[in-house]
């Protein structure tokens, strides 16, 4: 598909404020008054099986269609795997991979956990010199738009039993997007919450903004549902709404609709 084809079937995209991002994904933007503001770090939270990868992947592969530089991280799944799920959806990514506006990298979480003592140290103010060892996420001379990190769980455990040392790393994830002026989607897993989605805390304090994905029990059916709990300069509205996945189209959101659910699941 080209670029013109795609804008021509998706108009919303056509207009956009440079200081905002449209995620491209039918109906969710409609939730959001001008689109993410750019440079923002979003927490993309919920429990197993929500879509939550599917969505951030929907994301990048619109905004790599337009000609921004895309990243995701992948701290699970392998490249192959990410890719084969990508064309399942019908995001089509090979010819943007080509391009070189998206691009995949397998990362392990337990090797970068291994530099723990030293982010501790820094941390502590032992050492003389600044080490960030965040900025070995991003591909030499690469400098992406958009970064999606899947996920702070997956991290996490490689720092199993060296909370503090995970504690650092992440206030180095997200200072070094910041300064490089890239808008993030960290994606990160969690049982089924209307007061926490992040595993340590440190996660949604340090983000500008939270979606949270649900799958609601609704009678004897589930759906899927998803919520904008903050997002920083800008307005969004403040309310569960459905989702659909499509094969060949991937999420479609209806903002029109709206959920009403109990804590209990």
């Amino acid at each position: 598909m080209t670029q013109d084809t795609f804008l021509k079937n998706n108009p919303w995209l056509h207009v956009e404020d440079e200081r905002f991002i449209k995620t491209g994904v039918p109906g969710f933007d409609e939730l959001i008054t001008n689109g993410i503001p750019k440079c923002s770090q979003v927490l993309v939270s919920g429990g197993p099986g929500t879509l939550k990868s599917t969505f951030c992947l929907q994301v990048l592969v619109n905004a790599a269609r337009k000609g921004k530089k895309c990243l995701f991280l992948s701290f699970e799944e392998s490249e192959e795997n990410i890719i084969r799920n990508m064309h399942n959806f019908g995001f089509d990514p090979d010819g943007l991979l080509k391009e070189g506006n998206l691009v995949i990298k397998k990362m392990d979480p337990f090797q970068m956990s291994r530099s723990v003592e030293t982010l501790l140290a820094q941390a502590r103010g032992e050492l003389l010199i600044e080490v960030n060892e965040a900025k070995n996420l991003i591909p030499e001379g690469m400098v992406p738009d958009i970064v999606v990190v899947d996920s702070l769980s997956a991290i996490s455990a490689g720092f199993f039993g060296k909370e503090e040392g995970y504690r650092a790393y992440m206030s180095q994830i997200f200072e070094t997007f910041r300064e490089l002026k890239t808008t993030s989607l960290l994606i990160t897993e969690i049982e089924y919450s209307t007061t926490r989605y992040s595993k340590s805390g440190v996660e949604e304090f340090l983000s500008d903004g939270v979606f949270v994905f649900y799958n609601l029990r609704q009678g004897s059916q589930r759906v899927n549902a998803t919520e904008i709990v903050k997002l920083r300069g800008t307005l969004h509205q403040k309310k569960i709404v459905p989702f659909k996945v499509f094969p060949g189209k991937g999420i479609t959101v209806y903002p029109s609709e709206e959920l009403f659910v109990s804590e209990k699941q």
